[in-house]
């Protein structure tokens, strides 16, 4: 994707070349499980810190 934008200081993507992108889209089974693990470890996390403090 770095070699899309233009400009030095803040790289810019015109609209034509953004649309010309093409995106793999996980399925929606794919996604619950990923929310699954994420939201698994989000609370492993929050416990961690409850315990910590």
């Amino acid at each position: 994707m770095d070699n899309l934008g233009n400009g030095s200081t803040v790289k810019e993507i015109n609209l034509q070349t953004l649309k010309n992108l093409k995106f793999r889209l996980t399925t929606i089974e794919e996604q619950r499980h990923i929310s699954k693990v994420l939201s698994t470890w989000d609370k492993a996390i929050e416990l961690k810190i409850l315990h910590i403090v």
